[in-house]
């Protein structure tokens, strides 16, 4: 092992320059050759979208493609060496799949011979689509006792865009949690907010103000349930109401809130007919809860 590690050591530290000289030469005639010898290369290859008109958006394509090409090493070299961008025009899509033919792709190489492993590949198409959506922040923590969160105002407005088939079904977009705990007054604070995918927003940053008011529970009584029932069959009892219903909230809204403001239901769409002993469904405005309510539960029975 000593003898192998001598012979190493005098090869760099006996005459080096003369042996490093020796090396740069055998490289440079060995690349002299290579670049003029042929091979073939394969590399994935970045697809870049270009022309598509103003009114669609693109919903899904091909990232890269996989590329292989032959010829002198010398070309190869540059090819390797360069961040090769494939350009696919979109000018004359439709709502909807459209198949792209891989020889419709410019790929500037020169002379260089390639194939793509692919044909053809689909691109999809939507249609572009504006709105202004409503922003939920979901609350992490409880405030201090005794208190509540009176309402949440944002104070941008939020416009997003993206495709018509995504977008017109959304409403509402989440932003990152807020820490209220141990939070006794009102307070401002900036947030991110996460698009869903495919979709733009003009602000991916908004300031909002927590109101918070001390804690107030009100009894409400004699509040009238709704029974709903798709098929309008025959029921018994016919008229039901909740004996009481305590709620809390944030004190000028629970003050302010009126029986009209309450919902009460049951719904037995799904029922088959007989006896049942089923919960109401109470629906309350933002911000108020209920503590509990008398009955529980109500029995009914459904012809």
């Amino acid at each position: 092992m000593q003898g192998i590690l001598r012979i190493f050591l005098n090869f760099f530290l006996i005459d080096p320059i003369r042996k490093i000289l020796a090396l740069i030469f055998a490289f440079g005639l060995w690349f002299f050759v290579a670049i003029d010898t042929n091979y073939l290369y394969t590399k994935n290859v970045i697809i870049n979208y270009t022309g598509l008109p103003e009114s669609y958006v693109l919903v899904d394509s091909l990232s890269q493609i996989r590329v292989t090409f032959s010829g002198r090493g010398r070309a190869l070299f540059n090819i390797w060496a360069s961040p090769l961008r494939a350009i696919c025009s979109l000018e004359d899509v439709r709502v909807g799949e459209n198949d792209i033919l891989t020889k419709d792709l410019n790929l500037p190489v020169g002379d260089v011979n390639f194939t793509y492993e692919k044909k053809s590949f689909s691109v999809m198409v939507d249609e572009k689509l504006k709105k202004v959506v409503k922003v939920k922040v979901p609350i992490r923590g409880q405030l201090k006792e005794g208190y509540s969160i009176s309402g949440i105002f944002v104070f941008d407005t939020v416009i997003a865009t993206g495709p018509k088939g995504i977008l017109k079904d959304i409403s509402e977009i989440c932003s990152e949690s807020l820490d209220i705990k141990n939070q006794f007054t009102t307070f401002e604070k900036e947030i991110k907010i996460y698009p869903p995918p495919h979709i733009q927003l003009s602000t991916y940053v908004i300031r909002i103000k927590i109101e918070i008011d001390t804690t107030m529970e009100r009894v409400f009584t004699g509040l009238p349930i709704k029974l709903l029932d798709s098929r309008k069959r025959q029921v018994s009892p016919r008229v039901f109401s909740l004996d009481t219903l305590l709620l809390a909230g944030a004190r000028q809204r629970v003050a302010a809130l009126k029986e009209d403001d309450i919902s009460i239901r049951i719904n037995i769409s799904s029922l088959k007919s007989g006896e049942h002993s089923l919960p109401a469904e109470i629906i309350l405005p933002e911000y108020i809860t209920p503590v509990y309510s008398i009955p529980r539960r109500f029995r009914i029975k459904i012809y």
